[in-house]
């Protein structure tokens, strides 16, 4: 269906045999041609207007940085910030995390966010046949112990959530350790 709704944006759909996230979004990496791709789960609602045109300005302004995460620091409390502009007309205000100042490791974070294809250039893949939790504390420690190789913004409204999280969580649960299982 919603293929058919959206048939003038081009989009494609891929799968892999139950080798977790990761797989699932390395392989969708490899067939997108865009330099940007914003990457969000199935099961996140946007709560507001999401602003990629202010994004991918930051991303172009900085090539330091490789993401704009769009859905708020909750739950990442001890991430440094600082304060930048993108010039344009108007300017585009972010909030840089200093990595290095940070005592979070969650800088990254698979909430909805869009990428450069440099981060995959620079950092690589996913890690694959892991659950969704231990696929994002790997990657975030490859963003957040790789300092200076790919750099991660907020917009200036984004430290509040703008994202409702529907899914069910199955993180810790039987059906996360069945998976973990499954994948091994």
């Amino acid at each position: 269906e919603i293929f058919y709704d959206y048939r003038n944006l081009n989009m494609t759909a891929t799968s892999t045999q139950r080798q977790g996230w990761g797989a699932n979004v390395n392989k969708a990496l490899t067939h997108i041609r865009s330099d940007y791709v914003f990457l969000i789960e199935d099961d996140y609602v946007a709560q507001k207007s999401v602003n990629l045109t202010s994004g991918v300005a930051v991303l172009e302004h900085d090539e330091s940085l490789g993401i704009v995460r769009y859905d708020g620091l909750a739950g990442h409390v001890g991430l440094a910030l600082n304060i930048k502009e993108a010039p344009g007309s108007p300017a585009v205000c972010y909030l840089q995390i200093d990595k290095g100042r940070s005592s979070h490791l969650n800088v990254y974070s698979n909430r909805p966010h869009l990428r450069h294809r440099r981060v995959y250039d620079k950092l690589g893949p996913y890690p694959e046949s892991q659950s969704l939790g231990a696929t994002e504390t790997a990657y975030a420690h490859r963003v957040k112990d790789n300092i200076g190789q790919v750099g991660v913004a907020i917009l200036a409204d984004g430290i509040e959530r703008a994202f409702d999280h529907i899914g069910k969580s199955r993180q810790g649960t039987e059906h996360d350790v069945h998976l973990h299982r499954d994948l091994q």
